[in-house]
């Protein structure tokens, strides 16, 4: 049995911990906006109609689509599925999770190919969020989400990929630059695995006010 001592000097089990920190918080943490039933696009696959179902009283989840392995988890499998640890690294970043301190959400960056073009590079990121900005209005759950911490979309720079941007865009260019850029994987049987799909999106500037990073 996984232990490790918790800030009162004893031992927490893996049991304690699942108790301690739900899976809402985590979810809220990656930035996933999940409906008012609980369902969200699935991170794990490229997900067009909410199949993954959180289950707030037993603080699992379980993706319901056939193209996606993710299956059935705990809080534990989530971390571990999202940032592609260990188990053990899991554990440790879910009892890093545990405390008084606000949980914030975390999308990773999105992916740097340091053989591109940074000029191209900036440009596409910018044309990408203003995109992205020009949804956030739209989703309810975005707004609500940074609402409930405190965040006015309007007064802070800020969007959200609903992961759809390549379906609407009649822009061939535009979808292979963000296929180049790490935006969007292609999956061999055909669509894309999408970057930080259901996420709310705060862009990273330079001195001059350029976007370097998503």
């Amino acid at each position: 049995m996984v232990t490790w001592r918790s800030k009162t000097s004893r031992p927490m089990e893996i049991k304690e911990l699942k108790q301690r920190l739900r899976l809402s918080e985590v979810i809220a943490y990656y930035g996933l906006l999940p409906d008012k039933h609980g369902r969200l696009l699935c991170p794990f696959h490229d997900d067009k109609t909410p199949s993954l179902q959180l289950y707030p009283k037993t603080g699992t989840f379980c993706c319901f689509s056939t193209n996606c392995n993710a299956g059935t988890g705990d809080v534990i499998r989530f971390i571990e599925l999202m940032d592609t640890c260990s188990m053990h690294e899991a554990i440790m970043k879910a009892k890093s999770l545990i405390g008084g301190t606000p949980l914030l959400p975390a999308v990773p960056a999105a992916p740097v190919n340091p053989s591109t073009d940074p000029i191209e590079r900036e440009a596409v990121l910018a044309k990408v969020f203003g995109s992205f900005k020009k949804a956030l209005p739209a989703s309810r759950k975005a707004v609500d989400y940074l609402q409930g911490r405190g965040l006015d979309y309007r007064q802070h720079a800020c969007g959200y990929n609903s992961g759809g941007l390549h379906w609407d865009s009649r822009n061939h260019y535009l979808v292979a630059s963000m296929v180049k850029y790490g935006l969007l994987k292609p999956y061999p049987a055909g669509g894309y695995s999408v970057w930080a799909k259901d996420c709310v999106i705060f862009p990273l500037e330079d001195a001059t006010g350029r976007i370097v990073s998503l």
